[in-house]
């Protein structure tokens, strides 16, 4: 008995999928990069003792990371490679926050019905 043996679709750049695929990549990319810009916000924010603030220091980091991401991506698009990609933040300079925070005099005492100047 012969297995039929399918061969998978590569798409090259010049092709174009289907609609109901172009939907489906469209979706995961958008998650993907929403993920990934929403992450360093998240983890800043618990990192930098803001107290009751924290809400509020939340929303500003991901509106700022939002709005930067987006000018930057479009100037890359526009005017750098031209490639469709995602300027977003770093990774890189977490850990050196966490180790700073670490440090006994820095360290936060507060949760978040704390007021900190």
């Amino acid at each position: 008995m012969d297995k039929k043996h399918r061969e998978r679709k590569f798409y090259k750049a010049a092709d174009t999928p289907p609609l109901p695929l172009v939907l489906l990549f469209g979706f995961q990319i958008s998650m993907v990069c929403v993920s990934a810009l929403l992450t360093i916000p998240f983890i800043l924010s618990s990192e930098l003792c803001p107290g009751r603030d924290l809400i509020k220091l939340r929303v500003e980091l991901i509106s700022s990371t939002f709005v930067s991401a987006g000018i930057s991506t479009i100037i890359q698009t526009l005017l750098g490679a031209r490639l469709a990609i995602l300027q977003g933040t770093a990774f890189a300079y977490i850990p050196s926050i966490q180790v700073f925070m670490k440090i006994p005099e820095y360290q936060c005492h507060s949760n978040v019905t704390d007021f900190v100047d």
